[in-house]
């Protein structure tokens, strides 16, 4: 893949999270795969192999798990703020 063909913006997800399966061996972000890799000489970054170290790649991938980790802190200061406790613990 050459620069040009990376995404521009990482996938939203403010929102609730979607269930998304991604193939093992295809870059979720820019589609490079293990026999047409990108032109920076590529490796997977993940276990799933679903993610390879293009710089704009590796940008989108933190931006989606600091996003993910806000939505879940969200969520346990929401429960603990409505009942007092998180995960039944006082």
């Amino acid at each position: 893949m050459t620069p040009a063909q990376v995404p521009q913006q990482p996938v939203d997800v403010a929102a609730e999270p979607l269930v998304m399966v991604f193939k093992p061996g295809k870059c979720r972000y820019c589609g490079c795969t293990d026999e047409n890799g990108c032109a920076c000489l590529c490796w997977w970054i993940d276990g799933q192999d679903t993610v390879c170290s293009a710089p704009k790649c590796v940008e989108f991938y933190f931006a989606e798990m600091r996003a993910e980790f806000k939505r879940a802190l969200t969520k346990l200061e929401v429960e603990v703020l409505t009942t007092g406790t998180h995960g039944g613990r006082a």
